[in-house]
């Protein structure tokens, strides 16, 4: 597909309702979901037991509407299906989340419930119920992550419980260019890392009810992804914090 026939698509969907959009992205994500799986199932016609390695494990029913397999090694006999596969491929993908960045950049920071699911036993902290939130003032709940984009829809993110000046520092330094202009809140890691790299960079301080530099130069961008995305996760109620980098 061309450019200028993806730029049209993109345009028509900007003037949308809200409503549509959702219906749409529902629609796009189920098909997405049915590929990944028809690849997965048809990527080894013989797939072998993610337990023993054992081949040849038999169809064991379906879970989620995703087909279960059962192992044939009588030693093994456990069960897996194609969700597994599936967060391998997300783990595969994450490794190439160091995207170049370029004119225009946005960066903000945001936070995740800390989410331990599949873990049947907790050191840390009590195990909360179902839905339970955790607390509100308590960082130590929260996952944080910083997500930087450009004006051209190209992202990258940094996941970690609690991020420091040297870990941001290390992760923006390969992907953000030069001759880039950096827009930020008013968080120190990005006036210093700016001003280490010699790169442009215009600070959004809310405590000021500064949120846009002249006409460009803003973080609603970001802001606005960092929105779907949380909306977009909600779905799953609670993404494992093992898996929220992929």
């Amino acid at each position: 597909m061309k450019r200028t026939d993806i730029n049209a698509i993109e345009q028509l969907l900007s003037r949308l309702p809200v409503k549509l959009k959702k219906y749409f992205a529902n629609q796009l994500l189920g098909q997405i979901n049915a590929q990944a799986d028809t690849l997965i199932e048809t990527a080894r016609p013989h797939p072998l037991c993610l337990h023993c390695g054992n081949e040849h494990p038999v169809k064991w029913g379906h879970s989620g509407g995703l087909q279960r397999y059962r192992c044939h090694n009588p030693v093994c006999h456990k069960t897996f299906n194609t969700f597994r596969w599936r967060h391998r491929f997300l783990a595969s993908a994450a490794k190439t989340n160091a995207n170049a960045l370029s004119g225009i950049i946005e960066v903000d920071e945001t936070w995740f419930l800390e989410s331990c699911k599949g873990k049947r036993r907790l050191t840390h902290r009590m195990a909360r119920k179902r839905g339970g939130q955790g607390s509100k003032k308590k960082k130590a709940d929260k996952v944080q992550v910083v997500i930087v984009r450009d004006r051209n829809g190209h992202i990258s993110d940094l996941v970690g419980p609690m991020l420091s000046k040297s870990a941001v520092h290390a992760f923006l330094k390969p992907i953000i260019d030069h001759d880039s202009i950096l827009c930020s809140d008013g968080h120190s890691w990005y006036k210093t890392f700016s001003a280490e790299h010699d790169i442009a960079h215009h600070r959004l301080i809310t405590l000021d009810h500064q949120r846009v530099i002249g006409r460009e130069y803003h973080i609603q961008n970001v802001n606005g992804y960092i929105s779907r995305l949380k909306g977009w996760i909600a779905r799953f109620r609670g993404v494992g914090t093992a898996y929220l980098p992929n």
